[in-house]
């Protein structure tokens, strides 16, 4: 028998968390928060990395559980 899917709404060591980069994370945002199933985790909001020779990469990124309870990022590399 397969295990029970995850449950929506807290992560786990070795739980599978899926990153994707997105062209447009504010307006996949704006498309996903009001739909069912859907929880979101974090709104947009800018991270900021190290970059090649000093420089800072800033990306922009939302997180959800979807409504088989899988985590979900999308990431968007702003200027």
């Amino acid at each position: 028998e397969p295990d029970p899917r995850p449950v929506p709404g807290r992560l786990r060591a070795g739980d599978i968390v899926f990153v994707m980069n997105h062209e447009n994370v504010e307006a996949a945002f704006e498309k996903l928060k009001d739909v069912e199933g859907i929880e979101m985790v974090a709104e947009p909001h800018v991270s900021e990395y190290p970059g090649d020779g000093g420089s800072v990469l800033r990306v922009m990124g939302i997180s959800f559980f979807d409504p088989n309870g899988y985590f979900i990022e999308l990431k968007q590399i702003v200027e």
